[in-house]
């Protein structure tokens, strides 16, 4: 998750369905979709709202209307069961990001139709925005920290909405009446970052209407966002930089890569740097200071996308001659490719109810180390203490029992969900299979063999057949040798 620098999971999401296929035969669609264009998709899709009472405990009083958008399959007689995926975040819009969802399901949806419905709180489902998207703020404010306890003050007071609704088990519940009104019997899953937390939750809370489910960068409620984010950062900077030593290009180029990294993060600990640059979206000339804390989610930034990290002797080279330029621009890419379609408010009502309660006071201290230090989090928690937190039962963060079959997926370069979260998943998921890319960041599905490998297992219902050979061949990025021209194989 990862919010401008705040949030670490998040990243890539996407949810497709259509409903002109079949749906359960014993069960008649009580929700009537109509034609739609959704944003970057060739294909026409159906669409419609749902209203569902914003209040799950009491179910009375306000009701919010849940977007929801389903692009059909191309069988004229599709599987019964179609693909529901859940968007990352906490905060991800599903349904712009359907251009995402259909090409990453292009296979799969050859048989089954795909479902997108944006999560209570995000997109067109009473999204909880806060100004994150404000395109007037300078290079400099969006670097520092727009994430402020004074910023989300003002925006709860705008908000028009009670926060402590936005939580994932009811969002569970929301997903179970669209469920019920679209009229299937079984749902397949699939979600990616936080979208994983989503379809866990809804596997415990009805797993007779599930017939299978994919997990793309494992984000388990055992999780306790942000405590690991410096532990699992710092780990997938390890490996990035044991990779190079392993290259010779990469090695010749930064020999002391490891030693650069820290000295840089003191120096800026110490002395921040007032540099001047062109903001790369908008080519203007700015001013910003350089701290350690700006430089530490930065790099942090750029390890979610392993063609990031291929820059990173380049980029740590002109950061040690003082130039940021080629840190700033990776990292304003980043933080713009998460941001569309991102619900901030809705992050916060995830996060300030489901995971900081559960974090002890001396554990974020203690895992902190000298480069992703504490002071990351600090506004985070702060801002938590004014949020509204939603009630969360003590079984949301007990881990998920099912023998549904599940396909666990994870990069090893990965800064926010390591693969090490989705083995603790697989422990009691007695028909799962997970399967690590070890060349990969945050999000493999997109990549390589793995969108073939979800098809079949969509098709068969059954990990165990899966053949995952081809993801060895999945090659990491090449090294980039210098700052203006790509590697050459």
């Amino acid at each position: 998750m990862h919010v401008t620098r705040l949030t670490g999971l998040a990243l890539s999401a996407l949810i497709l369905t259509s409903c002109n296929g079949q749906q359960s035969s014993n069960a008649k669609p009580a929700l009537v979709l109509q034609s739609c264009r959704l944003e970057g998709v060739s294909v026409e899709a159906r669409c419609g709202k749902l209203e569902v009472f914003e209040n799950r405990e009491t179910n009375a009083g306000r009701k919010i209307a849940l977007n929801i958008a389903v692009i059909p399959s191309v069988s004229a007689n599709p599987q019964p069961e179609p693909i529901v995926f859940f968007a990352g975040g906490p905060g991800q819009a599903a349904v712009k990001l359907g251009h995402v969802a259909l090409y990453i399901l292009q296979k799969a949806r050859r048989e089954r139709e795909i479902i997108l419905v944006d999560q209570r709180g995000t997109g067109k489902s009473n999204a909880l925005d806060c100004n994150n998207k404000n395109k007037n703020l300078s290079l400099a404010e969006k670097l520092v920290d727009p994430d402020s306890t004074k910023q989300m003050q003002s925006c709860l007071q705008k908000l028009d909405a009670a926060p402590e609704h936005y939580t994932t088990p009811n969002a569970v519940a929301d997903l179970e009446d669209v469920r019920a009104a679209l009229g299937y019997d079984k749902l397949n899953l699939f979600g990616v970052s936080y979208g994983t937390r989503m379809a866990l939750s809804y596997l415990r809370a009805h797993p007779q209407h599930v017939r299978s489910v994919v997990l793309d960068g494992v984000a388990p409620t055992a999780i306790k966002l942000p405590l690991h984010f410096g532990r699992d950062a710092q780990g997938a900077l390890q490996r990035t930089i044991d990779d190079c030593m392993k290259n010779a290009d990469c090695k010749k180029l930064a020999p002391d890569l490891q030693q650069d990294v820290l000295q840089i993060s003191a120096a800026l600990e110490k002395s921040p740097a007032k540099i001047t640059l062109n903001n790369p979206a908008t080519n203007e000339k700015t001013e910003l200071v350089m701290d350690q804390r700006i430089f530490a989610s930065s790099l942090r930034s750029i390890l979610y996308r392993a063609r990031y990290g291929s820059l990173l002797p380049i980029t740590i080279g002109e950061a040690k001659k003082g130039n940021f330029a080629p840190l700033v621009a990776q990292t304003t890419a980043f933080s713009a490719d998460l941001e569309d379609g991102m619900s901030l408010g809705m992050f916060m009502s995830v996060i300030c109810a489901e995971d900081v309660p559960m974090i002890g006071k001396d554990e974020i201290q203690g895992l902190a180390n000298p480069l992703f230090k504490a002071d990351m989090f600090n506004s985070l928690l702060k801002t938590c203490d004014i949020w509204p937190k939603g009630k969360i039962s003590t079984e949301h963060a007990q881990p998920v029992t099912s023998d549904v079959p599940v396909l666990l997926m994870s990069g090893a370069l990965d800064p926010a969900t390591p693969p090490a979260w989705g083995d603790l998943v697989a422990k009691t998921l007695s028909r799962s299979k997970h399967i690590v890319a070890e060349n990969l960041s945050h999000s493999v599905s997109p990549h390589g063999c793995f969108p073939k490998l979800m098809a079949d297992f969509f098709k068969e219902g059954n990990a165990d057949k899966l053949d995952a050979e081809c993801v060895k061949n999945i090659a990491r990025p090449a090294y980039f040798k210098n700052i203006y021209c790509p590697p050459s194989r």
